[in-house]
């Protein structure tokens, strides 16, 4: 029995550490980020009389960045 309450007591204790360590997130700096990319990929740009190779740069990274907005979306909702 002692040696089975030296062991609930350790693990408490480990909780209590663990609990003590546990920090608030902050997600001000990603979401003023995330808002600051969204508004720049809803941007309309000018693809007239650009080459095609260009238009297809500016769409990937476009695609990219709204893959960024999306997953920083993911990450705030889960924080």
């Amino acid at each position: 029995v002692a040696n089975a309450k030296a062991k609930v007591d350790a693990a408490k204790r480990e909780l209590d550490t663990a609990k003590a360590g546990l920090q608030d997130v902050n997600k001000t700096e990603l979401t003023n980020a995330k808002d600051a990319l969204k508004a720049d990929v809803e941007q309309v740009a000018d693809t007239a009389g650009k080459t095609e190779a260009s238009k297809q740069a500016y769409e990937t990274a476009k695609n990219n960045a709204n893959t960024a907005v999306s997953e920083a979306e993911t990450v705030i909702a889960n924080a």
